[in-house]
Parts: C-alpha cells; sequence; structure tokens
C-alpha cells in the first residue's frame, strides 16, 4: 500500500505544533508553537485549504 503525506500535532517543549510529512516520511512543513492543541490541528485545516486552493490554481499560474 502507498504512503500518503500526513499532518502530525504534536506536542513540543514550547506548545503544540504541527508537521507536514511527504510520502517518503521527510517533514517537509512545520507550523509555530501554539498553546493549545486545538489551535495547531485548526493552523494545519487552515494549511490544508490553502494547498487545495493552490491546487486549483495551479493551471492558471502554469500556463
Amino acid at each position: 500500500m502507498k504512503r500518503q503525506p500526513k499532518f502530525e500535532v504534536y506536542k513540543a517543549r514550547d506548545g503544540w505544533r504541527w508537521r507536514l510529512k511527504a510520502a517518503n516520511g521527510l517533514i517537509v512543513a512545520t507550523g509555530e508553537a501554539h498553546t493549545r492543541k486545538a489551535d495547531a490541528i485548526r493552523a494545519a485545516a487552515a494549511l490544508c485549504g490553502l494547498a487545495e486552493v493552490a491546487s486549483k490554481q495551479a493551471p492558471e499560474v502554469l500556463g
């Protein structure tokens, strides 16, 4: 079964953070520290929304 990119939300020393891991397991993006886990989840979800918008605009941008 092929692995998929995934978001992880985790507790760090300075608060709750998120990271995006590529299908090969490499970390490709990280977020700032949040005091609440829900805020870190919300930030990761917002990035997902931006990625969806960008993928829809890609044909326009790439010409």
